[in-house]
């Protein structure tokens, strides 16, 4: 079997189980993320992963299945990042507060290792300080469990703590976990007391999970085909309130995928509302 062959082999199982499309043209993507498995398990090819691989699926042992899985899922992401979509988002939730909302449900889907959710709580935090009296839950989701361990755990290096956070924000969110000339910084129990963190697959039967005021979702739709990304965002849709907000990632489009939204700029930054059903009828 070529290269080629056992790469189409794996895309296809991601495909499958988590939805992420590898088409050929990134396949050196796949093949670098294989290798990196290969060499973990001290394997000394692509080909013994794959044979060890079926071997493991026959027995039912499906620990390298999850180790593929897990390795094909992008987590790049750092505190604050596209500070502009987070000015957007305290302008949102503010609104919301100055309405009189005593209660905010936010989700935080495709979470990664938790800079996302950490940012919105030190937003949440912020209002707190203005003088807002409200109580706020918020679920941040992934599928791989990997990351979530990580960022229940909160604990982050001082290059993942650089990246986007300013030494004042540093000082007042988070406390030293470590010693010497680069620590580890620990989040502070009060950021993480409302927030819940769970494994979840976003191309699977989701169960019931509320209704949010705030979904974010960004730079993972891009990975899936044209009927995932329009199935979960009517699944989006169906868990935000009335005039609720779906924040998706800066290339991100909704053209094709819904007419349940409408765009929103908000400082500059776009943002979709759900349109209220009776706006919609």
């Amino acid at each position: 079997m070529s290269t080629d062959k056992y790469l189409e082999y794996f895309a296809n199982i991601i495909k499958e189980k988590i939805g992420i499309v590898y088409v050929k043209e990134n396949y050196y993507q796949l093949s670098s993320r294989l290798e990196d498995i290969s060499k973990q398990l001290k394997m000394d090819s692509v080909e013994e992963f794959y044979r060890q691989y079926k071997q493991a699926k026959l027995s039912g042992d499906l620990s390298l299945e999850s180790m593929l899985l897990d390795t094909a899922t992008n987590n790049e992401t750092k505190f604050f990042r596209d500070i502009g979509v987070f000015k957007a988002i305290k302008q949102v939730l503010e609104g919301y507060l100055k309405s009189g909302k005593s209660y905010i449900n936010i989700w935080s889907a495709a979470c990664s290792t938790g800079q996302e959710p950490y940012t919105l709580a030190m937003i949440l935090y912020d209002l707190e300080k203005l003088g807002y009296n409200f109580k706020y839950y918020l679920l941040a989701t992934d599928y791989s469990k990997r990351v979530l361990d990580h960022a229940a755990e909160g604990v982050f290096t001082q290059l993942q703590v650089q990246r986007g956070l300013s030494a004042p924000m540093l000082l007042t969110h988070f406390e030293q976990d470590s010693e010497g000339k680069f620590p580890n910084w620990r989040i502070k129990p009060y950021l993480k007391k409302s927030i819940i963190f769970k494994q979840m697959n976003l191309i699977e039967p989701w169960g019931h999970l509320g209704a949010f005021d705030l979904i974010l979702c960004r730079n993972m739709l891009i990975y899936q085909s044209s009927e995932n990304k329009k199935a979960i965002v009517a699944g989006f849709c169906n868990h935000l309130v009335d005039d609720g907000y779906l924040v998706l990632g800066g290339t991100e489009s909704m053209i094709g995928l819904s007419s349940e939204f409408e765009v929103k700029k908000i400082g500059g930054s776009v943002i979709h509302q759900k349109i209220p059903d009776k706006k919609a009828g």
